[in-house]
């Protein structure tokens, strides 16, 4: 083996060992928070369990529960099989809890229950601590596959949304998002949500859109948004048939958003529209027609 070789060798190894190194030391960081949540929820009444196993060597750091439930009593009530948080060693700010099992969710005082068959969170916090307005105080990345509404709430369109995902830049110092005191002193602040790349699959209704989301004086979301959309007459269609609007006032909405579409859109493609969709009022608004509603869920 050549002198040069030997040095490559050497450094290789060196490096090797220190990245070993270095995935425990992220281990024993990502295990730490685990548990300082854990106790910080158990202080505020909430139940987790079971205990979770940690793996992922060489790669990503790996907590997993084959069976996760966590309750705040009054508040949710989660149960999520197969779960799988997990911290890239060359991105540990970044945490992303994943699971390809149907999940259950439960808001005990808007009594009301979703269930997810797939589901990834991803959340980051900024290199630098917020402390305006304008500054990143968090990143999040969703995407919720085959969410079943409440069956006890018949929605129009219908209680199977295909698909729902986002990423987000939440502005200014992130609050507690259990704690209302700490939301609305967020929300005093100015606090605001970029949404980016929201995608909505409803249905025959096609959303891609981007905008900005606030919570109103009542803690409850208003947002904005910019999007284009397809598949909009199936879904008012739906809407009429379910008497959520008048046949006339259908006939006239159908009429106005077709002169909307894009010319350009190739044949056999689906048409697409320019339009706002609005959150406000606990309602979701495209153009101006209501596509459904919930009641206020009140805040802890």
């Amino acid at each position: 083996m050549t002198r040069r070789a030997a040095l490559l060798l050497g450094i290789l190894v060196a490096l090797l060992i220190a990245y070993i190194f270095y995935w425990f030391d992220v281990k024993g960081d990502v295990v730490a928070q685990y548990n300082t949540w854990k106790k910080e929820q158990a202080a505020a009444g909430a139940t987790i369990s079971p205990d979770i196993s940690v793996g992922g060597f060489p790669f990503a750091v790996t907590l997993r529960s084959d069976d996760f439930k966590y309750e705040r009593p009054d508040v949710f009530r989660i149960n999520v099989p197969d779960l799988k948080l997990s911290v890239n060693p060359l991105t540990p700010f970044r945490i992303t809890a994943t699971s390809d099992s149907p999940a259950k969710f439960y808001f005990h005082k808007a009594n009301y229950t979703f269930t997810t068959k797939g589901l990834m969170v991803s959340v980051a916090r900024p290199l630098f601590k917020a402390h305006g307005k304008d500054d990143n105080g968090l990143f999040v990345q969703a995407r919720l596959t085959s969410l079943g509404l409440d069956e006890s709430h018949k929605v129009a369109l219908g209680n199977l949304v295909q698909e729902i995902s986002f990423k987000a830049k939440v502005k200014g110092a992130s609050p507690m998002w259990d704690d209302k005191k700490s939301v609305e002193a967020w929300r005093d602040a100015e606090g605001s949500i970029d949404l980016d790349r929201v995608f909505l699959n409803w249905g025959s209704l096609l959303v891609n859109a981007k905008g900005n989301l606030v919570l109103d004086k009542n803690d409850q979301p208003n947002a904005t948004l910019s999007s284009t959309v397809s598949g909009y007459e199936q879904a008012i269609d739906v809407l009429r048939d379910q008497n959520q609007v008048q046949p006339i006032v259908a006939s006239v909405i159908k009429a106005a958003l077709k002169l909307l579409e894009d010319p350009k859109t190739p044949p056999g493609e689906a048409k697409t529209i320019r339009v706002p969709v609005t959150i406000k009022d606990s309602k979701l608004s495209i153009a101006g027609v209501d596509i459904t509603s919930w009641a206020p869920y009140p805040v802890p």
